[in-house]
C-alpha cells in the first residue's frame, strides 16, 4: 500500500497548478511583451481615464514592461488619461456608478469632480432606498410565512378540540390556546397590512427617485 498518486494524475494535479500560477501572474500583468514594444502611451492612458483609473495605475505598466526593458512615457500617458477622464467624469456616469454600488477612487480632476460626485451621491442614494425597500419585502414575506404557519397550528387545535375522548381539562386549555393564537394573528395581520401599506409608498416613492433623475 503506498500513498502516492499514480504518475498520471500526478501530472493532471502539476498541469492545473501550473496553469492557475500562469492566470495568477497574467492576471497582475496589464499589459504583454507586444504592448509594451507598440504601446501608444497616449491611447492607453485615454482608455485607463474612460475607465475612471488614478494616475497611480501607471505604475502597474511600468511594471509589466519593466521586465521587456521598456518604460512608459508618462507625459503623453497622462494626457490621454486625462482626456479619457472628461469621458468618465460625467454626471450621467457619476450615478450610473453611485448606482451599481461601485467605489470612487477621486481620480476625476477638480472641475469635473463637483458635478460628478452630485450624480454618484444621487446614485447611491437611489441604491440605499431600493436596498432597504428590499429589506422590508424581505421581512414581509418573513410575516406571511408567520401567519401561515399560525394558521395551520390554529388548525391542528380546532381539529384536536373537535376529536373525541379530549378531556375537559384540555378542551379548556385548548380553548385558551386558540383565543391567543387569534389574538396573536390578529396583531400580524395588522402588521401586514401596514407594511404593505408603507411599502406601496415607497415604492411610489423609488419610481419617481428614479424618473425625475436628472442625470439619465
Amino acid at each position: 500500500m503506498t500513498d502516492r498518486l499514480p504518475r498520471f494524475e500526478m501530472s493532471a494535479i502539476l498541469l492545473i497548478c501550473a496553469s492557475a500560477l500562469a492566470l495568477l501572474v497574467g492576471g497582475c500583468a496589464t499589459l504583454d511583451k507586444d504592448e509594451c514594444v507598440n504601446a501608444d502611451w497616449q491611447s492607453i492612458g485615454y482608455e485607463d481615464g474612460a475607465r475612471g483609473y488614478k494616475t497611480s495605475r501607471i505604475a502597474n505598466h511600468r511594471k509589466a514592461c519593466a521586465k521587456h526593458g521598456i518604460a512608459p512615457d508618462f507625459d503623453r500617458y497622462e494626457r490621454g488619461r486625462l482626456k479619457g477622464l472628461e469621458e468618465w467624469c460625467t454626471p450621467r456616469n457619476g450615478y450610473r456608478q453611485g448606482l451599481g454600488g461601485k467605489g470612487y477612487s477621486g481620480a476625476c480632476p477638480e472641475p469635473l469632480e463637483g458635478t460628478f460626485l452630485k450624480a454618484y451621491t444621487y446614485g447611491k442614494d437611489v441604491r440605499a432606498y431600493a436596498s432597504t425597500i428590499q429589506r422590508q419585502e424581505h421581512d414581509l414575506k418573513k410575516m406571511v410565512t408567520e401567519l401561515d404557519a399560525m394558521d395551520r397550528e390554529l388548525g391542528a387545535m380546532e381539529d384536536e378540540l373537535v376529536s373525541p375522548g379530549v378531556s375537559p381539562r384540555r378542551r379548556r386549555q385548548l380553548l385558551g390556546e386558540i383565543r391567543q393564537l387569534e389574538e396573536d394573528q390578529k396583531f400580524l395581520l395588522n402588521d401586514i397590512n401596514d407594511m404593505e401599506l408603507a411599502l406601496d409608498d415607497m415604492q411610489v416613492h423609488l419610481n419617481r427617485l428614479k424618473s425625475e433623475n436628472p442625470y439619465q
